[in-house]
């Protein structure tokens, strides 16, 4: 199993180059097995200066499910064009703050992540540990090394066993107790999200989707490490036990760092521009306020001055037809002409 450790990301180092002469450099995506990013933090915060954003991007697409996560980049001299089949590991400190892209379409939906707050304890303890290992000796060091290569050597051999057994085989099926668990995990994971402030409860129940299916994954994993394809209710429960703490630090984690003004932004508008274009792109004003309202939970005024926003930037414009209002979406131009509504301010007709 080919390893590599990353501890500066580049675009070229990850994705790949072509030189002029067309010889192909694989980037690390492309010609690992297993990546682990010592200080991913980088990845996480858009914000900050030198964020690659074309690692980002291309990470996310390698996290796809496998036969549609291939990598396509055009380059001055050829294209990139391969299927990254690598695990993915990333360590980070926690950052300042957390987009709301990361959480709904970014990388954390395709990670199982895990987040521990580090008490004064905690750190201490690790302090002892590193000064405990500072006065052992070069043969009890030679020891732990070929301790750990033994160790790892068995879970790949064992793996290895695991991956013949079923070569081709993709189906797995739960048993009734299986399916029982996981419905009430899925009651679960919605209790737990109705703690949380309205405001943020949009958010994370996009993220909800995804971190459901990591329990069947995880359960059939287990279930195939006994080298059968039947998910039993043992298979779920051990799936529960190691993910359900993550989720719920997890939640914590984004409840505290994401941007929430910006986050109810995004929720309204949403809930406006999905509403309209299911009328078939207009419909009266009243309507599409009440439906905001309750998408988001917030007050009338509060979905105006949205509204006031998408109107000043062109998204829909307000129109009277006698003495009611309507809300227009502005349709994107297309070969290179106007919108078919253009956005002007809301007026009563003569």
């Amino acid at each position: 199993m080919k390893t590599q450790i990353i501890t500066k990301i580049t675009d070229a180092g990850m994705i790949g180059t072509i030189d002029k002469y067309g010889i192909k450099t694989p980037g690390d995506l492309e010609s690992n097995d297993l990546l682990m990013f010592d200080e991913a933090s980088l990845l996480l915060d858009q914000h900050i200066r030198g964020f690659p954003k074309e690692t980002a991007k291309y990470l996310c697409k390698a996290l796809d499910t496998i036969g549609k996560n291939e990598v396509r980049k055009k380059l001055a001299y050829g294209e990139l064009q391969y299927i990254p089949k690598c695990s993915i590991f990333l360590v980070s400190t926690p950052p300042n703050k957390i987009d709301t892209n990361l959480i709904t379409e970014g990388l954390f939906p395709r990670l199982m992540c895990a987040y521990r707050h580090l008490t004064i304890k905690h750190t201490f303890l690790i302090r002892e540990e590193i000064i405990k290992r500072m006065g052992l000796t070069r043969e009890q060091i030679d020891k732990m090394e070929a301790d750990i290569s033994k160790n790892y050597e068995e879970v790949v051999s064992y793996l290895k066993k695991v991956k013949k057994h079923f070569k081709d085989e993709k189906l797995f099926t739960l048993t009734n107790e299986a399916i029982d668990e996981y419905h009430k995990i899925n009651k679960e994971l919605k209790v737990t999200l109705e703690k949380y402030p309205i405001d943020t409860q949009d958010l994370l129940d996009n993220f909800t989707t995804r971190f459901m299916l990591n329990f069947s994954r995880i359960a059939a994993h287990h279930a195939a490490l006994n080298f059968t394809t039947n998910v039993s209710l043992d298979d779920m429960q051990y799936a529960e036990e190691l993910l359900l703490p993550q989720w719920n630090s997890l939640l914590t984690l984004i409840d505290r760092l994401v941007d929430t003004k910006k986050m109810i932004d995004t929720v309204i508008t949403r809930a406006i521009v999905e509403f309209l274009d299911k009328h078939g792109g207009e419909t009266w004003s009243p309507d599409v306020i009440k439906h905001a309202m309750v998408k988001s939970g917030k007050s009338h005024e509060t979905i105006n001055k949205i509204i006031q926003r998408l109107v000043k930037e062109g998204v829909v414009v307000r129109v009277y037809e006698g003495k009611r209002m309507k809300m227009m979406l502005v349709k994107p131009a297309e070969d290179g002409q106007d919108g078919v509504v253009q956005p002007v301010k809301a007026q009563k007709s003569k």
